[in-house]
């Protein structure tokens, strides 16, 4: 019961940062055919924080802006739990939840890419767990597929759908920082860029493929080696 309470009811380790933070949102479309996949960078939302607090029904905010300067919202964040409220709107909505237990029920918000529309939906958490890549940071995993990442957000975009995308485009959370440090995909010295052009194509590691699949093809087992860590794999069989 001890354990259970201190998963349940955590004190954030690393809380979402009210300064000096920049997030990279980027949208692709996939064309699988024929092999190999093109993806094709159709949007990209820069998001920042620099310091500037807001309050709202007697509740202190951290304004969130587009990185151009535009005002899109603000969060807060209470007993891991984060809170936001959209620009323009009355009521704050679930964003985040990184200190549930496996099983809980959360009605959580999300945008639509493209049209940036909200809305509403019901996940299930699959497992809760720290992950040394992140520094240590508790990772809540979904059944719908979505992963957030404690003080970081969500791998495929600050605001990106909590579920498995099985259509021909892709999410991904292109680069998270925070005072100068990359925190994600992989920590380390340097700063988000704040913008991409679109219909760049998708960035790759140093001297070929990010991952690689081999034999292929194959009616037996299948290897994956990767030279950069990777945050989530896309596999598109002959069929789709």
């Amino acid at each position: 019961l001890a354990l259970m309470f201190l998963a349940g009811g955590a004190v954030a380790q690393f809380p979402m940062p009210d300064s000096g933070a920049v997030w990279l949102n980027t949208f692709y479309g996939v064309e699988p055919f024929p092999p190999p996949a093109v993806f094709t960078l159709l949007q990209a939302e820069s998001y920042c924080v620099d310091g500037t607090d807001t309050l709202i029904n007697a509740q202190t905010y951290v304004q969130l802006h587009y990185c151009s300067g535009d005002y899109k919202g603000a969060f807060r964040e209470a007993e891991g739990r984060v809170w936001y409220l959209p620009a323009g709107g009355t009521q704050e909505v679930l964003l985040y939840h990184f200190a549930p237990l496996p099983g809980d029920t959360l009605l959580v918000y999300h945008e639509t890419p493209l049209s940036g529309a909200g809305q509403l939906t019901q996940v299930v958490v699959s497992s809760v767990g720290m992950a040394p890549q992140w520094e240590g940071r508790q990772v809540v995993q979904l059944n719908e597929g979505g992963q957030w990442i404690e003080g970081i957000g969500a791998a495929w975009g600050l605001f990106s759908e909590p579920w498995m995308n099985v259509s021909n485009y892709l999410l991904r959370l292109e680069c998270m920082s925070h005072l100068d440090s990359l925190r994600f995909p992989t920590p380390g010295p340097g700063g988000c860029d704040q913008a991409m052009a679109v219909a760049e194509p998708l960035p790759l590691a140093p001297g070929g493929s990010a991952a690689n699949l081999h034999p292929n093809p194959t009616t037996g087992p299948v290897h994956l080696s990767s030279n950069v860590p990777l945050a989530y794999l896309l596999l598109t069989a002959l069929d789709g």
